[in-house]
C-alpha cells in the first residue's frame, strides 16, 4: 500500500510539471476567444476555467500580461486595450499602428505587436502606443509574439511555423512547425510555451527547441486565438 501511495504522489507531481507551471507557484494560462467575444483565465494544470469576463471588442485576438494588467488586441476594432484583469474594465486604449491587429507580448518595458496584414511587428510604447520601432514578420501571416527574456518569438498561420527572431533587426534564428494548422497564441513559461491552435481547438505546451508538445487541454471556447500567462 505504501509502495502505491508513493508511485501516486509521484505520478501527480509529474503530471502538474508537464501540464502545469511547475511546484507551488501560483501561475495562470489567459486566452482570448474570437468565436465566444471572451477572455478567459485558466488552471494551467487542467485547463478548467477559473474567470473569464466579455472582451471589449467583437474580435478578440492577442493577450500580454505586464505583471499587473491584462493587454488585449482586438481585430476589428483595430484597438488595444489595456485590462483590470478582475473585472476586464478598460483602463486605457489606443489605436492599432496596422489594420489588422493580432499578436501581442510584453518585454517588461515595451509591448510588442504583429500585424498579419500588413507583416510586421512592431515595438510600442505602452502609455502612447507610438512605435519604437518594426520589422518586417518573417512570413505572410504573423498572429503571435512572445517574448523569452531575449529574443521575441513569432507563431505563423500561413506558414505553420514558429519561428525565433532577433528583436533587433527581425532576422529569423530558428524555427520549428507548429503542432497544428492554426497556431494563434503563444507564451513564455520560462522553460517552455504555452501554444493555442485555433485548427484543432486545443492549448498545449511546446518545447522550444524541438517543437515538441507536453501534454494539452480542450480550449474553453471554439474559437482559441491569443495567450498570455500570469506568473
Amino acid at each position: 500500500m505504501r509502495y502505491l501511495t508513493i508511485r501516486v504522489f509521484t505520478l501527480t507531481v509529474m503530471i502538474s510539471l508537464i501540464l502545469g507551471c511547475g511546484g507551488n507557484k501560483k501561475a495562470y494560462v489567459w486566452n482570448a476567444d474570437s468565436d465566444a467575444d471572451k477572455i478567459y483565465k485558466l488552471n494551467p494544470s487542467t485547463g478548467r476555467v477559473v474567470s473569464s469576463f466579455d472582451s471589449p471588442g467583437d474580435w478578440p485576438f492577442g493577450l500580454a500580461w505586464d505583471g499587473t494588467y491584462l493587454w488585449n488586441s482586438d481585430w476589428r476594432a483595430k484597438k488595444i486595450y489595456k485590462l483590470d484583469p478582475t473585472t476586464g474594465s478598460v483602463l486605457s486604449s489606443f489605436d492599432s499602428p496596422g489594420p489588422s491587429p493580432s499578436g501581442l507580448a510584453w518585454d517588461g518595458t515595451y509591448l510588442w505587436h504583429a500585424d498579419a496584414i500588413d507583416d510586421k511587428i512592431y515595438k510600442l510604447d505602452p502609455t502612447t502606443g507610438s512605435v519604437v520601432s518594426s520589422f518586417e514578420s518573417p512570413a505572410d501571416a504573423p498572429t503571435a509574439l512572445a517574448w523569452d527574456e531575449t529574443y521575441i518569438w513569432n507563431a505563423d498561420s500561413g506558414a505553420d511555423k514558429i519561428y525565433k527572431l532577433n528583436p533587433t533587426t527581425g532576422s529569423v534564428i530558428s524555427s520549428f512547425d507548429s503542432p497544428g494548422d492554426g497556431p494563434m497564441g503563444l507564451a513564455w513559461e520560462g522553460t517552455y510555451f504555452w501554444h493555442a491552435d485555433y485548427g484543432v481547438r486545443k492549448i498545449c505546451k511546446l518545447n522550444p527547441s524541438t517543437g515538441d508538445r507536453f501534454g494539452s487541454f480542450d480550449s474553453p471556447g471554439p474559437g482559441p486565438l491569443g495567450l498570455a500567462l500570469e506568473q
